[in-house]
């Protein structure tokens, strides 16, 4: 097995930067490369092989629009729903650890409003790192990237574990 991990770039990919809201089909793939403090939700109907993602620094008002629109797309079905970033910065202040957390709470409850039988996975980003997301639609596999928050210099090669969901399973692989 090859315990080295890169963010390979897809012709295909679709970037979802901050305040950003995408939905993709026919194999395409989101990915949200900068989070660090937001959050991202990704979304995705197995049975139309739709996804989507939004990426939000604070909280998002027309949250509950973005999941309505993609239910629109679905014919109101969601298969899984996965939640990540949110890390705290040792040098911030504590008020924005605080509107963290706010936008956090807020996207569960969104979340769970709209979860229906749709699985869940949450993985909040520790203390100063930078979390990759990223969604195939051509087979349902989410994949999270963790490693250094490398804009303080400590590793360019920033991957240093890796979580696959598909299907409601979780596999944990750590770069030796």
């Amino acid at each position: 097995m090859d315990n080295k991990f890169e963010l390979m770039r897809q012709p295909e990919d679709i970037d979802v930067d901050s305040f950003r809201f995408e939905i993709a089909k026919n194999g395409e793939r989101l990915t949200s490369t900068e989070l660090y403090m937001c959050i991202c939700v990704a979304l995705y109907d197995q049975s139309s092989k739709i996804g989507a993602m939004i990426h939000d620094m604070i909280r998002d008002e027309s949250l509950e629009e973005k999941f309505q629109k993609f239910l629109t797309e679905t014919d109101g079905k969601i298969s899984d729903i996965v939640v990540t970033g949110g890390a705290h910065a040792k040098d911030y202040e504590e008020r924005l650890d605080q509107a963290i957390e706010e936008n956090l709470e807020h996207v569960r409850q969104v979340v769970q409003k709209f979860q229906g039988t749709a699985r869940v996975h949450e993985h909040q980003s520790s203390n100063d790192t930078r979390t990759v997301l990223t969604l195939d639609t051509k087979n349902g596999i989410f994949e999270i990237l963790i490693g250094p928050d490398e804009r303080n210099g400590k590793n360019p090669n920033f991957v240093k574990r890796k979580l696959i969901i598909k299907g409601g399973e979780e596999k944990w692989q750590f770069q030796k």
